[in-house]
């Protein structure tokens, strides 16, 4: 199984009712394609775990880079694993303001220099995202 995070600045500016779409759109895709996840948004910035069998999140990843609604896609996490992280989300999604996003530390790191230094340990995992979740939310 693979599990990608990356970060992305949304093309244009996206709406409530364009978030709610693009959200929907990706839960039945990723259903269909035994890919879970979650999508952070704040302030135009997407940030994106996709995990599940390694050939459907390469192949989803790639479509995501080449997406026009997507640019400046950066990898910030790449991991082979033998568990899912959101194993009941076919997408969970959470908005947060330009303040919710700065406080937590792992998160404001990668939106405040995206590449990162070279020799930087990852530290936008897909664990710190899950801890963003609502703790009733949380897959148990």
């Amino acid at each position: 199984m693979l599990s990608i995070t990356y970060l992305s600045a949304a093309s244009s500016a996206l709406t409530p009712d364009a978030l709610a779409h693009l959200v929907g759109q990706a839960r039945a895709s990723n259903a269909a394609l035994g890919i879970t996840g979650i999508l952070v948004y704040s302030a135009g910035t997407f940030v994106q775990t996709i995990e599940g069998p390694q050939a459907a999140v390469s192949a989803l990843y790639d479509r995501i880079v080449s997406d026009a609604r997507h640019t400046e896609v950066i990898e910030v996490w790449r991991e082979t694993t033998m568990r899912r992280t959101f194993s009941t989300w076919t997408m969970a999604f959470k908005e947060l303001t330009p303040e919710e996003a700065a406080a937590v530390p792992e998160l404001n790191d990668v939106l405040q220099e995206p590449a990162g230094a070279p020799d930087r340990e990852p530290g936008l995992t897909p664990d710190v995202l899950l801890q963003l979740m609502d703790e009733e939310d949380r897959p148990a």
